[in-house]
């Protein structure tokens, strides 16, 4: 018998360790899978650095660049920012008392080999990423 984790099209959570300071995080989903992403979060911890930090969420497969949203709002110095990509939100952002949203496409296929990262521009030495996870529905199928 199959665990839930395993039958067709079911949901399934990944928590990615956090990267070192002053980087971004990345990961490639199992490849035995196809994917719909819904949901991709992470923690942002600002330094004292001034200067502003846009959070965005990259996909690529397997070079080609697939996918960027680029958050429109600013991050500052000295700021503790929870940062959540959510699939059918829309093009939008909004960010309040140290949450940050912002849609992704609805729907959004993943192909196995697809790497999800992040790419905070103006990301510190000082900078610390960290609960990263994503919720996507996954199937088994070809690779």
């Amino acid at each position: 018998m199959r665990s839930g984790a395993e039958l067709s099209g079911s949901l399934f959570a990944h928590n990615e360790g956090a990267p070192g300071a002053g980087t971004n995080f990345a990961f490639v989903p199992e490849s035995s899978f196809h994917y719909i992403l819904h949901v991709v979060r992470f923690r942002i911890v600002t330094d004292a650095t001034v200067t502003n930090r846009y959070p965005s969420l990259q996909i690529t497969w397997p070079t080609a660049q697939l996918l960027d949203i680029i958050a429109p709002t600013a991050i500052p110095a000295s700021q503790t920012v929870d940062v959540t990509f959510i699939g059918g939100l829309g093009i939008g952002a909004s960010y309040a008392a140290n949450r940050y949203m912002a849609g992704l496409p609805q729907d959004f296929w993943i192909m196995p080999g697809s790497l999800i990262g992040s790419d905070v521009r103006n990301l510190q030495a000082g900078d610390v990423l960290s609960i990263i996870s994503a919720t996507y529905r996954r199937w088994a199928g070809p690779t």
